[in-house]
Formats: structure tokens, C-alpha cells, sequence
């Protein structure tokens, strides 16, 4: 919200008019016959308000009037937008379209990525071989994975600089994204599916009765439902009578809120192994408000935690570490290797459709030779023929 549209002084003689402009106070007078544009890198409050006025105006009128020298190295014309001034905009906007973490990590990438290299520079200043070279440069520290997502937050900069008019055109579009070399890219192991069997997951849940991690992972392996969903339900959540968990928020730093996209606010179904990891729970923590808590009997700040006590039970137990998340792999794997309609299975995982479900964990659809079989003996009865009978192959000597 803007304070003032334009306030009008004269000082010493040198007309001047203030404006508010991307949060930041902007000063425009003539100099030489050239109108000027100039940011005072000051917020736009009313405090500063008057430090522009009793300050930094008589300064620059006292130089245009005594000084021969041309001020011309600290101006900037109306279009020459300076980044730090214009990405403060972008990530006020930004912030109001994503979930709080990703806010914080994209604005916290900026400043330490971005910024140093950039800063005080003009958006229409900045070329592609720059943007090239600053690839290049991080490469030399950062994994690929990590520079894409640089790389994104900048583009995503230009892009709206360029809709709002400040630039003609968005330099990154001319400049190759960094690529995992060779044919494919590879996802990393913490990234890559690899569920745990089921007799790693009994192994796990039996390996202390009494604890709250029993009950975490035997639920997690059974519903499919993502770490933060998990610490972030209350008792309210569960309906044990039809046998249905309301997943409507997450935990993440601390910050409970929606989960990570629309379609993931559903109703997922208790089956029987989720069912007895509920009742196992509901005798530790009936009388709270959450289902899973801490030793204080307060909510979990993140799962963070339960994923060190996971990875040390992994150890203890010699089974390959993995991250948490692959107990969620786990049962999406192993309900469509039993041939659960995929459709219900992409429900509970909270996915915007069966399609992404498909692609994710097309590897785990392959059914056994005799169940292709009778699938193929079932299409050829539907269409008129017979079934195919069974012949036994002749062993060749």
C-alpha cells in the first residue's frame, strides 16, 4: 500500500519529487535537461519519509549547485529497476502464493546465492552471459540439483519483471539450464523408491512394543500418509467407528498448515494393520490432543526427530538406512503389487490423479505370468473365444 502518490519540494532552488516505489522511497529531479529517477535504497515508511527530506534531498541539492562533478554514476532512469529493490516485491507476492517453508527456503536461497552477485544491479543490466557465468560458478560448489533450483528462483524473478513491463524479455531464456550428465537424470538415493519389504517393516515395528515409533511406522507403512501429516493429527482426525483419517494439515517448523497440495486435504481408509497401529496409540496418548507427541507430551516442532530415531533403529536392526518417506513408498508398492485398483491408491496418497500414481510407481505394476494369463483367458471370453490352454513345454535334451 502506497503512503503518498508524490509529495513535491524545492530545496535550494532544485525541484524534487518523492515517490513510494517497490517499498522503497524514489527521488526524481532534472540534472543537465535529463529527468532522473533515483532510489534511496530507504523503506518506504514515514520515518524515512522525513530522513529523505531533511537529509538526503538538501544533500544531493548541495552537490547539484556546488559540485561540478556529474552525479550520474549513482542514478538511475526510470526503467533501470534495481533487483534487490524489485525481488522484495516479488517475494511479498511469492509468499502469499506458497506454503511458509518454501517462502523461507527460496527467500534464504536468494540472499545467499543470488544477491551477493547481483547486488546493486540494475534488472535490465544483467545479460545472459552473466547469468551463464554465475551458473558456472556455483556449479563448482553446489550440486546440479541445487543450481536448478538457484537457477528457478531467479527465472521466476524475471519472469514477473518481465509481465510487470521491466524488462523486454526474460535473459534466462536464452541461457541452457545445467543438466545430470549422461542419458538420464538419475534421482539421488534419498530421492530414488526403494520400499522396505514387509518382513523390514515387522522387524521394525516389533522392535519395542512400548514406544510411540512402533505405532508411527507401522501406520506410516500401512496408509501411505506423508511424515508431517502424520505429527500433525489429533484424535479429532480419526473415526474409528467408519474407519477413516482426516488429513487436512501439516507440521512443518514448527507451523502447522495446509498440506502440500490441494488434493493431498483427504479422507484416507483405515485398514486393519492401520487400525491396530491406532489402538496401539490411542492407549499412549488418548488423553491428549495429538496422536503423536513428544516426551513432553506436546506436538512434535517437526519430524525431524522421529527420522533420527528411525535411522538408528535401521541400524540397530542392520537393515539399509533410508529416509522415513520410503515407509509411504512401501505401501503404495506393495498395495498395487497386490492389485489394489490404482485408483483408490492414488487417493489415499493424496494425488491430483491415478496418472501421477502410474508414473511414480509404474516399475512395482507387473503382474505374475499366471495372473497375466488368466487375464488374457478373461479379454478372449469377453470377446468370444476360448480360453488358452495350458501346455507344459517339452524338455529338450
Amino acid at each position: 500500500m502506497r503512503l503518498l502518490v508524490n509529495i513535491y519540494l524545492t530545496i535550494l532552488g532544485v525541484k524534487f519529487t518523492i515517490k513510494e516505489k517497490y517499498n522503497r522511497w524514489y527521488i526524481a529531479f532534472s540534472h543537465n535537461g535529463r529527468r532522473i529517477n533515483r532510489s534511496t535504497g530507504l523503506e518506504a515508511s514515514k520515518k524515512n519519509l522525513q530522513t529523505v527530506k531533511k537529509e538526503v534531498l538538501p544533500q544531493i541539492a548541495q552537490e547539484l549547485i556546488s559540485s561540478t562533478q556529474s552525479v550520474d554514476a549513482d542514478i538511475r532512469t526510470s526503467d533501470e529497476t534495481l533487483l534487490e529493490d524489485f525481488s522484495e516485491l516479488h517475494f511479498n507476492l511469492h509468499k502469499e502464493n506458497v506454503r511458509s517453508h518454501v517462502y523461507e527456503r527460496d527467500f534464504k536461497n536468494f540472499q545467499r546465492h543470488i544477491l551477493p552477485y547481483f547486488k546493486s544491479r540494475q534488472l535490465t543490466s544483467i545479460k545472459p552471459m552473466e547469468l551463464e557465468a554465475w551458473q558456472n560458478r556455483l556449479l563448482l560448489k553446489y550440486k546440479i540439483l541445487s543450481v536448478q533450483k538457484y537457477r528457478s528462483i531467479f527465472y521466476g524473478i524475471f519472469t514477473r519483471a518481465y509481465k510487470n513491463e521491466l524488462v523486454t524479455k526474460n535473459p534466462f531464456d536464452t541461457v541452457t539450464a545445467p543438466k545430470m550428465k549422461g542419458k538420464f537424470n538419475r534421482l539421488s538415493k534419498s530421492e530414488a523408491i526403494n520400499p522396505f519389504t514387509q518382513k523390514e517393516i515387522n522387524i521394525l515395528v516389533d522392535a519395542d512394543d512400548n514406544s510411540y515409533m512402533s505405532n508411527y511406522i507401522k501406520l506410516m507403512s500401512n496408509s501411505g500418509i506423508r511424515p508431517g501429516e502424520l505429527i500433525a493429527l489429533t484424535w479429532k482426525d480419526i473415526d474409528f467407528e467408519n474407519r477413516t483419517i482426516n488429513v487436512d494439515k501439516t507440521i512443518i517448523n514448527n507451523v502447522s498448515g495446509l498440506p502440500k497440495t490441494q488434493s493431498s486435504v483427504r479422507v484416507v481408509d483405515i485398514i486393519q494393520d492401520a487400525y491396530e497401529a491406532l489402538e496401539a496409540q490411542y492407549k499412549l496418548t488418548a488423553t491428549l490432543v495429538y496422536v503423536f507427541v513428544n516426551s513432553s507430551h506436546k506436538r512434535f516442532y517437526s519430524h525431524d526427530i522421529i527420522n533420527i530415531n528411525f535411522r538408528n533403529r535401521l541400524k540397530m536392526h542392520n537393515i539399509e538406512v533410508r529416509p522415513l518417506y520410503q515407509l509411504r513408498h512401501s505401501f503404495a508398492s506393495r498395495m498395487i503389487k497386490s492389485g489394489i485398483n490404482i485408483t483408490w491408491v492414488s487417493a489415499m496418497l493424496g494425488h491430483k490423479d491415478s496418472s501421477i500414481t502410474l508414473q511414480v510407481y509404474t516399475k512395482f505394476i507387473q503382474e505374475d505370468n499366471e495372473t497375466r494369463m488368466s487375464n488374457i483367458d478373461k479379454i478372449n471370453q469377453q470377446l468370444g473365444g476360448e480360453a488358452y490352454e495350458t501346455v507344459t513345454p517339452i524338455s529338450v535334451s
